[in-house]
């Protein structure tokens, strides 16, 4: 892909003034403040909430019935975090989809931390709301790349694959968000004998195995 020009490097991204915390910066980066700035909505968020006005109100709808951003995993994103609520719903697909079972309202203006309480209830409901039409797309079939691995060989390489499904079963989904997670490996990254073995050079070898398999899949979908 590379040779192709289909795919490129930035080296050396970062931001004025570096905040050498972890937690930090992972805020920097996902709300795309400066450094010196706290922001609380994610700038993924704020774009979303340009496109789907009024968000979670009416929604979903007859112009927009499939989720602003899908989440691939286990937890939520500071990135899809609007101003009154989480624009994104999350998916494990691992797990049986189905709606949830919570309750519509349990009348939190009497509860200790109504608002907190009422707002995630209201991410919940979200995901209920769309669990129809995701659960759906989830079970059209279609046919995958062959270049995939073994479930459960290639973390990152399983969640694309999910998303390749749910695009060609016709998702309007503006984003979808995956991971790579244990890059924090400070030291040891490659053997010293050899570059191309060790840590780094594994999760490098994930990356590019589960971009191949994906770009395939988009390919085939033309």
């Amino acid at each position: 892909m590379f040779d192709n020009k289909l795919a490129g490097f930035i080296q050396g991204v970062g931001y004025d003034h570096p905040n050498f915390s972890h937690f930090r910066s992972s805020d920097i980066w996902l709300t795309g403040s400066e450094s010196s700035k706290i922001l609380y909505t994610g700038w993924i968020a704020r774009y979303l909430e340009t496109k789907y006005k009024n968000y979670p109100d009416n929604y979903p709808n007859k112009n927009y019935p499939h989720p602003p951003a899908i989440k691939i995993g286990d937890t939520g994103t500071f990135l899809f975090q609007g101003k009154s609520i989480d624009m994104s719903i999350v998916i494990n697909p691992t797990l049986p989809f189905g709606e949830s079972g919570i309750l519509k309202s349990k009348n939190e203006s009497t509860s200790f931390g109504m608002d907190e309480v009422a707002t995630i209830r209201e991410t919940l409901l979200q995901t209920d709301r769309y669990a129809s039409v995701v659960k759906k797309a989830l079970e059209k079939p279609f046919a995958s790349s062959k270049l995939y691995p073994k479930q459960g060989e290639n973390h990152l390489a399983d969640q694309l694959k999910v998303v390749a499904k749910l695009i060609n079963a016709g998702m309007d989904t503006s984003v979808y968000l995956v991971d790579l997670k244990g890059f924090d490996t400070h030291v040891e990254q490659v053997s010293a004998s050899d570059p191309t073995k060790g840590n780094h050079a594994d999760l490098l070898g994930k990356l590019s195995q589960a971009i191949t398999c994906f770009w395939e899949d988009v390919v085939h979908m033309g």
